[in-house]
């Protein structure tokens, strides 16, 4: 049977079945960007904060020395 049809086709067959995700895979995806997205905000709430303080010891240091 297998002889019958053409390379092509079984090789698009085979890519076509290995490029989709099992169920398994795809909850691993799922739990990988929800912990990207924590991490994103942990990030960018540090970086606001580190902002925020670096301004405020510039804002200090520039009216001491005035």
């Amino acid at each position: 049977m297998l002889g019958s049809l053409p390379v092509a086709f079984l090789m698009f067959n085979s890519t076509l079945t290995y490029n989709c995700l099992t169920r398994r895979e795809s909850m691993l995806v799922s739990i990988h960007v929800r912990n990207m997205t924590v991490y994103r905000r942990a990030l960018y709430r540090y970086h606001t904060i580190f902002t925020s303080r670096m301004a405020y010891i510039f804002t200090l240091f520039f009216s001491c020395t005035s």
